[in-house]
């Protein structure tokens, strides 16, 4: 056995050791097994060498198509920001769209600058055709997608909780509301109603939800009385009289 060879064996197990920051010590014998536990640890985090929504990386020891498959996680540190579906591709292999964890495309925002993303080559039936994604585990500072929730536990989507990614605002609409006609919320997200009733004689008005009668108030004659409820989207709504004499609309606002 060459001399020559035993040194090369030698040499590659050092560096091993010392590339885990071991100090080497010829009477300690696992330090190969302890350096390879602590590389092990190590997370190699790859620059953003893409454009937003086209995401690329290179690794040191660059992947191939044998060796880019299912299973296989990269890390990379986001550079640009994500407006929309987006892509990724190590070593100039073929990008393959980037998905959430809901394995639904990605819509913006789910990559944020200076976070890093953790991608998870995955080849699902029934996504993407059954084609090729990398999966977004997570990503530091950017929204995270999650499938629709089916039990009481479950995290939510935004378009279940039945609310809009717009703000809502509170809207003046004395002017467009009469007593007894019946409105019908249309806004797709629940609403806030707050009417405030006159009556020129004694009389009972009631707020309608979808018809049925959420309440009742008692007016004397000249006076006022109030209701307000949540109406939720696409049901009906209205304020009528029960009984007595006639009623106007004093005020009526909706935070729509």
């Amino acid at each position: 056995m060459l001399a020559s060879w035993l040194n090369m064996i030698q040499e590659e197990m050092r560096a091993v050791v010392v590339a885990a920051g071991i100090t080497p010590s010829k009477t300690t014998y696992n330090q190969v097994l302890a350096a390879i536990k602590r590389i092990g640890q190590n997370t190699v985090v790859l620059a953003d060498a893409g454009a937003a929504n086209a995401y690329t990386a290179v690794n040191a020891t660059p992947l191939v198509a044998g060796t880019w498959i299912d299973g296989v996680v990269q890390a990379v540190k986001i550079a640009h920001v994500n407006t929309g579906a987006s892509t990724y591709a190590p070593d100039g292999l073929p990008t393959i769209p980037i998905y959430g964890l809901g394995l639904q495309p990605l819509q913006g925002g789910e990559l944020a600058p200076n976070g890093t993303a953790i991608l998870m080559r995955a080849t699902i039936a029934g996504v993407n055709s059954g084609n090729p994604i990398a999966v977004l585990m997570e990503c530091a500072g950017g929204a995270q997608q999650v499938a629709a929730a089916t039990q009481s536990g479950h995290a939510a989507q935004l378009g279940q909780v039945g609310v809009s990614s717009s703000l809502q605002t509170i809207q003046a609409l004395t002017g467009s509301r009469v007593i007894g006609t019946t409105y019908t919320n249309s806004t797709g997200r629940p609403i806030f109603v707050m009417a405030n009733i006159g009556s020129s004689g004694a009389a009972v008005a009631s707020a309608q939800l979808n018809a049925i009668q959420i309440g009742a108030v008692s007016i004397p004659a000249g006076g006022f009385g109030s209701f307000q409820w949540i109406v939720p989207p696409g049901a009906t709504y209205g304020v009528a009289i029960s009984s007595g004499g006639t009623l106007s609309v004093n005020s009526w606002a909706e935070i729509r």
